[in-house]
């Protein structure tokens, strides 16, 4: 929760400028709608066609006529007047006996006929009135207030607990035949009602105290508010049902979301995530931008000073659905990029900018949902880290859900939108919880399934090491050999390589496809990521990505213990999926455990460690036939 910026005077809270002068007809005068921005402290200018540069917070927005009629009104207007909101402080509550004032002065040469309206728009409600509507003389040079106590914006139901309502100010300037020449309208002052009366604060300090980013979708660790609630073009809540239906759809895990009935809420989190390498014939999530929020850690605060703490907690792992009973009608629900998936949530999974950053980034959506409660969805706006945690949680769900949760330990996996620290050009694995996606690919949900692939490899093995792990050999010729020039330990989907590496990479592919294709089924896609290769590769069979068995057929020198991640994840897949008795997630992984667990694994050795694994689980004339299908089986 971020403080209110203190105040040590009363502050000048808005501030419209008119001017007036007679006009020979009713239909030519000006109407000025104050601009939020322009009057905030940030010195932002702005400029309009009827509207000057307005420099800071304590400028003026000066509007002048152009219709017809004497005098005519030029560039040095003949009337102006001010009009201001002032409290008398914005760091308490106001008690009922205290007062809110709007405040008209008039710079003319002669006395001003003014007529002054001032409304309060519900937030929850949109529901308008009319507090104050009167006409009267400012003097030249004069001046006149229109008061609102506390008392009567309780007493008129004008601000309801636990509710923001704007005041907005309407000033008419009018000529003797009481036709409008000149109109403004003020930027909303914010009111709330709290136990001691109520609060009162500009759009300011709305804007600082409950949103930081900007709207090109940039994150930071402070709240950000969401764009379906007055002046806000961020975030979003309130999903339509054509939303959530693709969301639905799209999903591989079809769930029964539960019903909150008689105050009961329940909150569905969605997170945002950008993706430039979908729709080249995956299954799962291959067109819409809203991801399930998978045990997200949420926090609902009451709308209502010092903003108490509601529910705190992680959404279902499932559904990112959650929970909890209030009788208010407005919220802040706090969405964290950080999950908890897993067998009894001992996989913690986080997002964060870079490695400099410790703090977890949330985003701050405000809700007002009904007071009968109900399923309501949320999501976050877009960036970079909700890309990070949408995507990884995902994968990282979707294969342990499937492996039978078989990770009894404690792991937390942390995604940085970061380079990779030994390799600055791409993205890269730590082993130690740490995938560090390079900045230019936070869009690319294979890369970053792919990175989470060699996680669950890593957590699915005890051996501490992966015998000689040796992506450098990069021989066989031109069609099996890659380099950008960046580093000695470059490989690629076709690149011959020890067969450690080929299993390794292999593997994480044979994830990423599995995450995004349907299991069940024998045909899958798989996006690459690496310049100079088929976006869309074929895993089935070739020769989409290369023909099947690509080292045999392409690559020149011995075979004996080497591979290409290509024909390794081809060969994983169809073991996985062909026809037959299909060993099952849980089962591969057992697998690879027992390959480490019982063997001396060195660097050219995964075909026959991983051969006597299957036969030991029962499917060593499987294992033998895929591999030999695509050409894994050297030894």
């Amino acid at each position: 929760m971020l403080p209110l910026p203190r105040y040590d005077a009363c502050p000048l809270l808005m501030l419209v400028v008119l001017s007036a002068c007679t006009l020979d007809s009713t239909d030519s005068f000006v109407d000025v709608q104050s601009d939020e921005l322009a009057l905030s402290a940030r010195n932002i200018q702005r400029t309009d066609r009827s509207v000057g540069p307005v420099p800071s917070r304590s400028g003026t927005l000066t509007a002048s006529s152009k219709g017809s009629g004497a005098p005519v009104c030029g560039s040095a207007p003949a009337s102006m007047v001010d009009l201001t909101w002032s409290v008398p402080d914005e760091r308490r509550a106001l008690a009922s006996n205290e007062e809110v004032t709007l405040n008209l002065r008039s710079r003319s040469r002669s006395p001003l006929r003014v007529r002054t309206s001032i409304e309060v728009l519900g937030r929850g409600s949109y529901q308008k009135r009319t507090l104050v509507n009167n006409v009267g003389v400012i003097g030249a040079s004069g001046s006149r207030g229109s008061t609102i106590r506390v008392s009567e914006l309780l007493a008129n139901g004008a601000v309801e607990p636990n509710i923001a309502s704007q005041l907005i100010a309407h000033a008419e300037i009018l000529d003797d035949a009481s036709r409008v020449v000149a109109r403004a309208t003020s930027a909303p002052l914010y009111v709330h009602g709290e136990q001691q009366g109520v609060r009162a604060y500009e759009a300011a300090t709305f804007r600082d105290a409950f949103r930081s980013g900007d709207i090109q979708g940039s994150l930071s660790r402070l709240p950000v508010l969401d764009g379906t609630r007055q002046g806000f073009v961020m975030g979003g809540e309130g999903l339509s049902p054509s939303l959530v239906s693709e969301v639905q759809q799209n999903d591989p895990v079809a769930v029964d979301l539960p019903i909150g009935s008689n105050n009961n809420h329940t909150f569905c989190m969605l997170y945002h995530a950008s993706t430039v390498d979908s729709g080249v014939g995956e299954d799962y999530y291959n067109s819409t931008n809203w991801w399930r929020a998978r045990g997200a850690r949420v926090r609902v605060r009451a709308f209502y000073w010092p903003f108490p703490t509601i529910y705190e907690g992680y959404a279902n792992e499932h559904t990112g659905c959650f929970s909890f009973q209030s009788d208010i009608k407005q919220f802040f629900v706090d969405l964290y990029a950080e999950t908890r998936i897993g067998q009894n949530g001992n996989i913690t999974v986080r997002a964060l900018p870079s490695t400099g950053e410790t703090e977890v980034p949330h985003w701050t959506i405000l809700s007002s949902p009904n007071l009968t409660g109900g399923t309501r969805y949320f999501y976050g706006p877009a960036s970079s880290v909700s890309n990070l945690i949408a995507i990884g949680n995902f994968a990282l769900y979707w294969f342990d859900r499937h492996a039978g949760n078989r990770i009894a330990t404690n792991h937390t996996v942390t995604l940085y939108n970061q380079a990779c620290p030994s390799i600055p050009n791409n993205s890269c694995n730590g082993f130690g919880g740490q995938l560090y996606i390079h900045p230019n690919s936070n869009q690319r949900k294979f890369l970053i399934a792919h990175e989470v692939g060699h996680q669950m490899y890593f957590m699915h093995r005890n051996d501490g090491s992966f015998g000689s792990f040796n992506c450098g050999e990069n021989i066989g010729g031109s069609a099996c050999t890659y380099s950008t020039g960046a580093s000695d330990n470059e490989h690629s989907l076709h690149s011959k390589e020890w067969q450690s590496c080929a299993l390794s990479e292999g593997f994480a592919h044979f994830v990423a496809a599995d995450v995004f294709n349907n299991h069940a089924q024998t045909g899958a896609h798989f996006h690459y990521y690496k310049d100079g290769y088929p976006a869309s590769v074929n895993v089935e069979n070739g020769p989409t990505g290369g023909d099947t068995a690509f080292m045999e057929a392409n690559c020149s020198g011995s075979d004996t213990g080497y591979g290409v991640e290509l024909d390794w994840m081809r060969a994983l897949w169809d073991y996985h999926t062909n026809s037959g008795s299909k060993p099952n997630h849980a089962s591969i992984m057992s697998q690879i455990e027992s390959a480490h667990n019982h063997h001396a694994f060195s660097h050219g050795s995964a075909y026959f460690r991983l051969w006597d694994a299957a036969d030991q689980a029962g499917f060593g004339n499987r294992w033998q036939d895929m591999s030999e299908h695509n050409g894994i089986d050297h030894y």
